[in-house]
């Protein structure tokens, strides 16, 4: 259940839920979640203060942990069933304040954690270092305490270079300000803070080309971004680094300095189409159109990694590039590139770019249409493939979110059965299909399949005002066979909604689920879930 209320002052929503599974008897209980958002408050006409709120706590219990030797009993073996409870807490407050164009967050964090599953640490006997000394603990617990701040200075050259400096405060290591934990005993340590500085531009640089038929200019956007950071060494107190590492096999007694660099590009290629005569007059601007956009990942150098021996500050292993076109509604295309020959940052280890995957997507709707006999005729309302997301009639519930993770695996159809919250909204037809080639760079070492090529294919459409279907399916290009089915009819009955949904995965595991709610009170409700392999 949720409860949201808007006050004069903020919002503030209060929620919780709790779930069992029948099969395998685990509870899930998650209450309370608080959210509070007040309204900004002008403690002065140049001071701001944009205080927030949130609290969450979650519960899991029932969850099977192993099984313990028992002795034997008349010559047969005994064994008893472990279960274990998780549960989570967190809490984060926001107070950031503005001063005139300064803006400076100060937000902080608490997060607890605690299990009672069995678990065991090895680490070095300190009286024979060539002995381990193995502890056996019922129980972990972590509590984590952290802030951090930062102060975001004026822009600078706002028109031209945009220069953003800033200047933070962070840990000097990672993990929280301060912590307890089970290595700790039970008592809090803390690690320092260090200042850090940072600098970023954005220039936007503009080029022209003539015009090419309905086209009178095209216009190339190149955007690069470029950002420099520099922290200062810190030390780690010992406490700390084996509160973070008890076997002391790695203890971080010292952070060292960060300089870094990185440099991102964006590029953008519009056509400006030719104005009719009658248009000029009125004083309307032409129209224009995104003919490409390419959007490419950020590489980054790190010039304190270079003073190493044997190494060089390259940091960044793959690169990605991203294609999109109003030309082509509802159509995109993702490339990614493996930089080296090896692990990056090595004078060993030569620069050798390799396309380690392609993966496209194609969806085609009734905007989709729209969209291409837009650019056909220029008209000018023609809505294009862009509108997809504020058209309800055109939302597709789940089609077609990468059905549960790699091939072979499949058990994140499973887990989605009946979980897809009812609507009552008639489905216009839409398609989706995304294509991802996978490969591997070449290697005389490894033995076996190096790429992997697949097909996911969505459809959703309403035969009839009360029905409507969706269906999904993945294709497995190189092993020649299908592998993952996911049906789903939904059936609107007044005010009940109905939902059949079948899974098969490519593993050959399969799953079937009806379920009907209430649509005024939907915890009014009965699921029948039939499954080969519990959750």
């Amino acid at each position: 259940a949720n409860f949201s209320k808007q006050y004069g002052w903020g919002t503030v929503t209060l929620g919780g839920n709790r779930g069992q599974e029948l099969s395998s008897g685990v509870v899930t209980l998650t209450l309370p979640t608080v959210s509070v958002s007040p309204a900004p408050v002008n403690l002065s006409p140049s001071i701001t203060w944009s205080p927030s709120f949130n609290f969450s706590n979650d519960r899991t219990s029932h969850q099977f942990a192993g099984t313990l030797s028992r002795p034997p009993e008349l010559g047969i073996p005994r064994t008893d069933s472990l279960f274990a409870t998780t549960e989570n807490t967190s809490m984060q407050i926001g107070t950031p304040f503005r001063f005139g164009r300064w803006s400076i967050p100060l937000n902080g964090s608490v997060a607890h954690s605690y299990n009672d599953r069995r678990s065991s640490v090895s680490f070095p006997d300190p009286a024979d270092s060539s002995r381990t000394i193995t502890r056996f603990y019922g129980e972990d617990f972590n509590t984590a305490l952290d802030w951090n701040t930062q102060l975001s200075l004026p822009t600078l050259f706002s028109s031209t270079w945009k220069l953003q400096p800033s200047v933070g405060i962070q840990n000097s290591t990672g993990g929280a300000f301060a912590l307890r934990n089970r290595n700790s005993g039970g008592a809090f340590v803390t690690q320092g803070k260090r200042l850090s500085f940072a600098a970023s531009i954005s220039p936007a640089l503009f080029g022209f080309f003539p015009g090419i038929g309905p086209l009178s200019r095209i216009r190339h956007s190149v955007s690069p971004s470029l950002t420099w950071s520099y922290a200062p060494p810190a030390k780690v107190p010992e406490a700390y680094a084996r509160a973070l590492d008890p076997t002391g096999r790695s203890p971080q007694r010292q952070s060292p300095r960060s300089q870094l660099i990185s440099l991102g590009l964006s590029q953008t290629f519009e056509g400006k189409f030719r104005q009719p005569p009658e248009d000029s007059s009125s004083g309307a601007q032409a129209r224009k159109i995104k003919l490409l956009s390419i959007q490419t990942t950020q590489i980054q150098y790190n010039f304190e990694q270079a003073k190493l021996p044997g190494r060089n500050g390259w940091t960044t292993q793959q690169l990605s590039n991203q294609l999109s076109s109003d030309l082509l509604p509802g159509f995109s295309l993702a490339m990614s590139h493996d930089l080296w020959d090896g692990p990056v940052g090595y004078d060993s280890i030569r620069f050798s770019p390799f396309l380690t995957n392609v993966s496209a997507r194609f969806t085609i709707s009734g905007a989709t249409v729209r969209g291409l006999a837009g650019l056909l005729t220029g008209r000018r309302d023609a809505r294009s493939a862009a509108s997809l997301p504020q058209d309800a009639d055109t939302t597709m519930r789940g089609v077609p979110q990468r059905l549960g993770g790699p091939v072979g695996t499949g058990l994140g159809g499973l887990n989605r059965l009946g979980t897809v919250p009812p609507t009552t909204a008639r489905r216009q037809f839409m398609a989706t299909v995304d294509f991802e080639d996978q490969r591997q760079r070449p290697d005389t070492t490894r033995v076996g399949q190096t790429g992997n090529r697949s097909v996911i294919m969505g459809f959703a459409f309403s035969p009839t005002p009360g029905w409507s279907v969706t269906w999904n399916t993945q294709y497995n290009i190189t092993a020649g066979e299908f592998g993952q089915h996911d049906l789903r009819l939904e059936r609107d009955l007044r005010r009940w909604h109905a939902t059949f949904a079948f899974v098969k995965t490519p593993n050959g595991n399969f799953g079937f689920n009806f379920f009907i709610t209430l649509l005024d009170q939907q915890a009014i409700k009965f699921q029948y879930d039939q499954r080969t392999v519990n959750r």
